[in-house]
């Protein structure tokens, strides 16, 4: 094992515990900190919590690895699973599941967003319990389709075994008669000897580029159609301040999944069509997926503001309690609340604006 393997398994464990933390602290905000007009958004959350915490594990168990050569693409396990056939197969399988159902996650708080402050009229979508089922039965559907396409058309089999093995073998020390692994190969040879498309390849990664374009668009329109709205209202001066703030806000939240999981998967997928002689440095695939389950929830809780105005009561508490007696902190919290109700007395002009990221206030929104 090289100095790069090395590290990059570290860094995955190293991510998947920040990701544990990180949920972990989203849930309980969650729960103890959101406000009851969030409606069945609210359980999508925890939702998007519990599965950025189940995630991380999986990711851990199969730690794969992705390689590109020539027309072909292969993706095999690292860790405890290596050297298995059937269960190798199976965890890579399901691992892809989990990977486009983050995705389709991340693309329902988009169109939450989009709802809230471009089409208001619809959010009993959103706030009526009876939508749930309809809400959970899209996110497994995408899984269960990328899970199927998986096992039946991306398995490892004789021609792609003697296309990649040697080159798998140089560079990883992995024998591909010893492992399960998922891959494609575009190009063939034919009965003739000659290179010929392989249709079989070109369907199932086809599927799998129109699921993840699938949930890009979503977040692209809503993301697009959110910022055309922001721009058009009529605003003072504070509020178009704010506006920017969350201009920017919905900017980082668009381009963490861009760098961490469209592109890298994107450049998997579509690099063999035209040889791409990437080889082993689409592992960053792999790294850019261990990052995203904690680096989204920190974002969820510094944008919403329910949630960043708890953590900051939190540490405001914590900082008097080191400062001031017992005695005085008892008569403390009643002049904080009083400055914090000023606070937001004086900014309720913007709420407007910041129920875009806070999800909050649906009442004050007209179409």
């Amino acid at each position: 094992m090289g100095r790069f393997e090395d590290f990059e398994k570290i860094l995955l464990y190293v991510n998947a515990a920040l990701a544990y933390i990180a949920n972990f602290i989203l849930i309980y905000f969650i729960l103890n900190h959101s406000r009851r007009q969030l409606g069945t958004y609210r359980y999508l959350m925890l939702l998007f919590g519990v599965f950025n915490m189940v995630f991380p594990s999986i990711h851990i168990l199969v730690m794969p690895k992705f390689h590109i050569y020539g027309y072909a693409f292969v993706k095999y396990p690292s860790n405890l699973l290596m050297n298995t056939f059937e269960p190798a197969h199976w965890a890579l399988v399901i691992h892809g599941c989990f990977f486009i159902e983050s995705q389709t996650l991340l693309a329902f708080h988009f169109v939450y967003r989009y709802i809230l402050i471009c089409k208001n009229h619809l959010l009993f979508i959103f706030n009526s319990k009876k939508f749930l089922p309809l809400h959970l039965s899209i996110w497994l559907m995408m899984g269960v389709i990328w899970g199927t396409n998986a096992k039946n058309l991306m398995g490892y089999n004789n021609e792609l075994k003697s296309y990649v093995g040697e080159t798998l073998a140089e560079t990883y020390g992995f024998n591909v008669n010893k492992s399960g692994f998922l891959g494609l190969m575009y190009r063939h040879k034919a009965v003739k000897g000659e290179q010929t498309w392989n249709w079989t390849a070109l369907l199932a990664g086809a599927i799998c580029m129109s699921q993840i374009l699938t949930t890009f668009g979503i977040i692209s329109f809503c993301s697009y159609k959110i910022l055309t709205t922001l721009k058009a209202a009529a605003m003072s001066e504070k509020v178009r301040k704010l506006q920017m703030e969350l201009f920017r806000a919905l900017l980082v939240q668009t381009l963490i999944p861009v760098l961490f999981e469209y592109m890298p998967s994107s450049i998997v997928f579509l690099g063999p069509l035209v040889k791409l002689p990437i080889g082993r440095g689409c592992n960053y695939m792999s790294i850019g997926i261990s990052f995203y389950p904690f680096v989204d929830p920190l974002c969820i809780l510094y944008f919403i503001r329910d949630y960043r105005n708890a953590i900051s009561r939190m540490i405001r508490k914590r900082q008097i309690g080191g400062y001031v007696t017992e005695t005085s902190l008892t008569k403390r919290p009643s002049q904080d609340a009083r400055n914090v109700f000023s606070i937001n007395r004086s900014n309720s002009s913007k709420t407007r604006m910041s129920s875009v990221i806070d999800g909050i206030d649906e009442s004050q929104l007209k179409p």
